[in-house]
């Protein structure tokens, strides 16, 4: 097993903002096509294998860090240059035919494309979709849903009778590279289809989330808000004490005035972006507005048909999509906790202007971010 370390790169001509080398390992190109006796002593190297054709040599060292290495062999004059062994990742582009629709434009806005390169997603990932219902027969959504319930009746009819819930659920985790349809930045994630019914209420909210605490998910995206509860507060911090991260919308009132669930403490707040990467003319702002995502014109499952699909715009969209940039994060290592998964997802986000915090997700960032935690064949 190799393993590898990430490194920060910096400059205009990085490819990325982050970079992963194989730890303890460099590719040395010599003039003799062997490396010096006292290299080799110092580096206390191994020869790993070579290309003669260039008189490179991959070599394994110890004792020193990487750039105490590169230094110590440049110093050699027989050496004409020493870097790292620099990790490649395949472009991945899933095969689903709507991907390149001009409402999947949040694919490239969060650079879920590029992340895909270095992770495909966990199945293992269970967000929770707590909304109006869910056209479960849905080509996109039927593959996905692990697990279904009507918090209000106990009943595992989730019918969606609103259609908010069939496109907020497809946006969260629709099933990706399956050849239908459009896809998910979570990818390979599973979804928690918990119906709050035609008009959701705080209790409802509050049962939803502990139903979603103690049965697996690991994600929670509310899109709806209102005023305080208490007990919808107990819940979310339940929740959070289990390990889960929460997301609501922020609304789309285009003001600074934030609702409930979003005003927890606990709870991650989403604003939206549009297909130019600034702020949608109707998303709330401000202080308590922690990140944003793609919310204006997004193309997602319809609860008008199993093969249909359309637009809707809103923090309601914006906060599954930062959801799902969440899920394919953490499942690539699902050992970090809920606050240092919320750690890099601050950290990672672009700045898209002082209307929100954080700054817009970044699932490539993101995902790169995490990467020092897991090793590579």
């Amino acid at each position: 097993m190799k393993s590898y370390i990430r490194v920060v790169v910096l400059g205009a001509t990085a490819l990325s903002a982050f970079t992963t080398y194989a730890q303890s390992e460099l590719l040395v190109r010599t003039r003799s096509g062997s490396l010096s006796f006292l290299s080799k002593a110092t580096l206390q190297a191994t020869w790993q294998e070579s290309i003669p054709q260039l008189n490179i040599i991959k070599v394994k060292y110890a004792g020193m860090n990487q750039e105490a290495a590169i230094k110590l062999l440049k110093s050699d004059s027989d050496v004409v240059y020493a870097e790292p062994v620099v990790r490649r990742y395949y472009h991945h582009v899933p095969n689903d035919p709507q991907v390149t629709h001009p409402g999947q434009y949040g694919l490239k806005q969060v650079k879920a494309i590029q992340a895909w390169d270095a992770f495909l997603g966990s199945s293992n990932m269970v967000i929770a979709v707590l909304d109006s219902g869910f056209r479960e027969t849905h080509e996109d959504l039927r593959p996905i849903i692990s697990r279904k319930i009507d918090i209000g009746t106990g009943s595992s009819d989730v019918t969606d009778n609103v259609g908010h819930g069939t496109h907020v659920g497809g946006t969260a985790a629709g099933a990706t590279n399956n050849g239908k349809g459009v896809a998910s930045v979570a990818y390979k994630a599973k979804l928690m289809a918990i119906k709050l019914g035609d008009v959701p209420f705080s209790d409802l909210s509050a049962k939803a989330i502990v139903f979603a605490a103690d049965n697996g998910a690991k994600i929670i995206s509310m899109s709806y808000g209102g005023p305080g509860s208490q007990a919808e507060g107990d819940a979310v911090t339940y929740a959070w004490s289990k390990g889960l991260v929460l997301f609501a919308s922020a609304g789309n009132n285009n003001s600074s005035s934030i609702g409930f669930p979003a005003m927890f403490p606990e709870v991650i707040v989403v604003g939206a972006t549009n297909s130019s990467d600034q702020k949608a003319d109707f998303s709330n702002f401000g202080p308590d507005v922690d990140v944003a995502g793609p919310g204006d014109s997004v193309w997602s499952s319809s609860v008008t048909g199993d093969t249909k699909y359309e637009f809707k715009s809103g923090t309601s969209m914006a906060c599954p999509y930062v959801a799902s940039v969440a899920g394919l994060v953490w499942g690539r290592n699902p050992s970090i906790t809920n606050q240092r998964l919320k750690d890099i997802l601050y950290t990672t986000s672009d700045n898209v202007g002082n209307w929100v915090v954080k700054g817009r997700v970044n699932a490539n960032r993101a995902v790169l971010a995490v990467a020092p935690f897991e090793t590579f064949a």
